[in-house]
């Protein structure tokens, strides 16, 4: 039984160990994973007792290890991510679950935890990070330019409220001052072009307060 207990929990691709619930973070047994994941024999890491906190990522090291100590005093659940410094310099990114095991009475004899390497999950997080913020920059750079488009468009109505209905009410007026106070010197033709001359004025005033329109839409509330 105990040869196939062993068999499955060090075959298994995690990192297995007991951790002795004291201060001095002792090891009591790590399965041979550890070899494989950060390039330590067990044999190491049985030897040497603070390896686990020595290979801490520095940005780690401190939060990790005072939550460690709360969990070994309270005897709460651990469950952290964090970094490793692998034998050969890589950064390892682990989930680290454990659970604290009591003897009948109810003492502490170990932790019993697993360490999962999850540093192609941190990879993939951080790609897709990388792509939010990519598509939160472009959405910003889009707003801008829709902001800019949407200035460029009140300095538009701006000049066709008052650089084009000016000139085209006096047109309209001026035409039908000649076609009314000259009415006796034109003749019938000439009476019936300024006719055309304000219907068109008249046309093209409806249009230009039509485009001042659309361009206030925008701003506007929807109305069902």
């Amino acid at each position: 039984e105990e040869a196939r207990y062993r068999a499955r929990v060090e075959n298994l691709p995690a990192v297995i160990y007991q951790v002795a619930p004291d201060d001095d973070r002792r090891t009591m047994y790590v399965s041979p994973h550890v070899e494989t994941a950060l390039g330590y024999s067990r044999e190491e890491w049985l030897g040497q007792p603070d390896i686990w906190m020595e290979l801490l990522h520095p940005d780690d090291r401190e939060q990790i290890l005072a939550a460690h100590d709360l969990h070994n005093e309270t005897g709460r659940p651990w469950s952290r991510e964090y970094r490793l410094i692998a034998n050969d310099g890589r950064v390892v990114w682990f989930r680290d679950v454990a659970t604290l095991v009591r003897d009948d009475d109810g003492h502490p004899e170990h932790w019993l935890g697993v360490q999962l390497d999850i540093t192609e999950l941190k990879a993939v997080e951080g790609e897709l990070r990388s792509a939010r913020d990519e598509l939160e920059q472009r959405v910003a750079e889009r707003t801008a330019e829709l902001e800019a488009a949407n200035k460029d468009l009140d300095s538009f109505g701006y000049s066709v409220s008052h650089d084009l209905r000016s000139p085209l009410g006096a047109l309209n007026a001026f035409a039908h001052l000649l076609r009314t106070r000259e009415a006796e010197r034109l003749s019938a033709d000439g009476a019936h072009l300024l006719r055309q001359v304000e219907a068109n004025a008249t046309r093209m005033t409806n249009l230009v307060e039509g485009l001042l329109e659309f361009s206030r839409l925008g701003r506007k509330a929807v109305t069902r």
